[in-house]
């Protein structure tokens, strides 16, 4: 029997690995979607064409004080640039670079992205604008440097789970963002997506077993708990999606009207479903391996015993992870001293800080839901099915 789920779920590992590759093959992964560039910035002329370069030299830099502040400068740097990708790549040419932070100056070897300007856009004889330091090189490295560790101290847990990683990404780049841009409702698409990640990329990571379908189980009941609960503090509070900076990016797109509300519900369900996986499959393994020792035990008794693991995970995870969402939105709490000539209730009545309030709220009012839940599920199931297996 166990040789039979294992060839089953080595046939899903493969399926999903195939689905996968197809996907990128399929897809041009410059782009996400088929979206008009002027779409995207309709009072801004997009750059018609991008390159990579090298600087090879820094013909002149001019330093100016602002203001009465000389710690702040004004830096202009004149640079000449290799180009190393396109058509043009091995020709230099002379760009302009301001910035007013001395750690943002280009030096020679320095790689950077060039974006060209156009005929109509040249600016002091200059083609090219530099708009970024080219990182992807280092970020690739970090990636890698992920993957061997997961492979190496994970073996196939490590392999599979980062599979179950890059089917999530593909759901959330190729379904439910194209969906919610093409105006489909976005509680409704995140829905969908939640429930496709928590299936396939649980039973990736963990494997075919009566514990990973008890997490599987508990993980989509608690989903859709946290929804009802998010939908409930968002019609409360009255939160209309409003408290981002990246939402005046997309109200200032020629998309249509979006359902900011609705996007906002919609990340607090993907953001409470990546809280969850751990949780589930955890209480999931403990009940099983506590039945496991002592399979006469009742279903009150092993309960008890689950919760009794369970409050550890509920201690440690709270605290983890009130300190990832300090980590992720830091800039809140220096927004809070910032406002230090407005009340503090003001400050955190603001809709931008409500919003996240109601996020971790949500999340860790999930986490906490999904240990008792997961722990009675798992309990029933072990216990009913000794009772089924006993001789009367």
């Amino acid at each position: 029997m166990r040789v039979a789920s294992n060839k089953f779920y080595i046939g899903f590992v493969v399926v999903v690995t195939a689905f996968l590759a197809v996907a990128f093959v399929k897809h041009d992964t410059s782009r996400f979607a088929e979206i008009p560039l002027e779409a995207v910035a309709p009072n801004v002329s997009p750059f018609s064409e991008y390159e990579r370069g090298k600087v090879v030299e820094i013909i002149d830099e001019q330093r100016d004080d602002l203001g009465d502040d000389s710690s702040l400068e004004r830096i202009v740097q004149t640079a000449k640039v290799e180009l190393t990708t396109g058509e043009k790549a091995g020709e230099t040419t002379e760009v302009t670079h301001e910035v007013v932070d001395p750690r943002q100056v280009l030096k020679v070897n320095s790689k950077v992205v060039l974006a060209y300007l156009g005929e109509e856009q040249i600016i002091s004889g200059n083609e090219y604008v530099v708009i970024d330091i080219y990182r992807l090189p280092g970020i690739g490295i970090f990636v890698l440097l992920f993957i061997a560790l997961a492979i190496i101290f994970g073996r196939w847990h490590g392999l599979t789970a980062i599979l179950g990683l890059a089917f999530s990404l593909v759901v959330l780049l190729y379904y439910l963002a194209p969906q919610i841009l093409s105006g489909a409702n976005p509680v409704v698409a995140a829905i969908i997506a939640a429930v496709v990640i928590a299936i396939v990329s649980i039973y990736v990571a963990h494997g075919f077993n009566r514990r990973t379908t008890l997490a599987v189980v508990s993980t989509i009941v608690v989903l859709f708990l946290a929804e009802g609960l998010a939908a409930v503090a968002v019609k409360i509070f009255h939160l209309f999606g409003n408290g981002s900076e990246e939402v005046f990016l997309l109200q200032a797109t020629s998309l249509g009207a979006l359902d900011l509300q609705g996007v906002l519900l919609a990340s607090i369900i993907i953001g409470t479903l990546g809280i969850l996986d751990d949780i589930t499959t955890a209480q999931s393994a403990a009940v099983e391996e506590l039945y496991l020792a002592n399979s006469s035990v009742s279903l009150r008794e092993l309960y008890n015993k689950a919760m009794s693991i369970g409050r550890e995970h509920i201690a440690s995870l709270i605290n983890t992870l009130v300190l990832v969402y300090a980590g992720a939105f830091f800039p809140l709490f220096l927004v809070i001293v910032l406002n230090f000539h407005q009340p503090i209730w003001v400050v955190m009545n603001s809709e931008f800080i409500a919003e996240e309030i109601v996020r971790a709220l949500v999340g860790s009012t999930a986490l906490v839901l999904a240990v008792p839940l997961s722990s009675i599920l798992a309990s029933w199931y072990f216990t009913r099915r000794h009772k089924k297996t006993t001789p009367s």
